[in-house]
């Protein structure tokens, strides 16, 4: 997906970086989604905790799902990193992605300087395959762009295709955390 693509895909509200639109039409099953910044519905970070806890309760500083909620509800730096941008259809949350320096804990020395990175891209399964995915990388993107990065970062075990499908690039496979991993990186255009 080019950036021109995007801009036909998404549409920007008067409110910097606030509240995205997703064009309906653009949409399997013509359903709208919006994308708007976590600083914006700091309550969806209730539901946000919930959904990636089975996978981030190591990251939870005090071990509890409550400990998770209250450091992604810190999460909503309009100016900076880390930052999360939540999906809603019909004013419910429905996904999220988060904009971060660095999504590896003590990575390999390779990986150390690449920043920032998309991180912990999720979509509800009654919402897959219907462009909220899609939304909140193209978002991310955007906000990365808006920092003055000339480029974004991500690894996944199972979504390469995905990723690559919206023009990013492999940079290499490796072991994280016991793992096999695909490090990808998005070349960006200055917004």
């Amino acid at each position: 997906m080019t950036l021109r693509d995007e801009r036909r895909f998404l549409s920007v509200t008067p409110i910097v970086f606030a509240r995205w639109s997703v064009n309906p039409s653009c949409l399997t099953g013509g359903v709208a989604i919006e994308i708007r910044d976590l600083a914006e519905c700091p309550e969806a970070a209730a539901d946000i905790a919930v959904w990636h806890w089975p996978e981030w309760e190591p990251g939870s500083p005090d071990g509890t799902i409550d400990g998770l909620r209250d450091m992604l509800a810190s999460w909503t730096n309009r100016h900076g990193v880390p930052c999360i941008f939540v999906a809603f259809r019909d004013d419910a949350p429905v996904g999220s992605v988060a904009l971060v320096a660095h999504d590896m804990e003590a990575p390999e020395p390779r990986y150390a300087g690449l920043t920032p990175w998309l991180s912990g891209l999720f979509v509800i399964p009654d919402a897959r395959r219907r462009g909220a995915g899609s939304a909140l990388v193209a978002v991310c993107q955007r906000r990365a762009a808006s920092l003055g990065h000339a480029g974004l970062y991500l690894y996944t075990q199972t979504a390469e295709g995905f990723y690559q499908r919206l023009a990013w690039e492999t940079v290499a496979e490796a072991d994280y955390e016991g793992e096999a991993v695909t490090v990808m990186r998005r070349s960006l255009e200055s917004s």
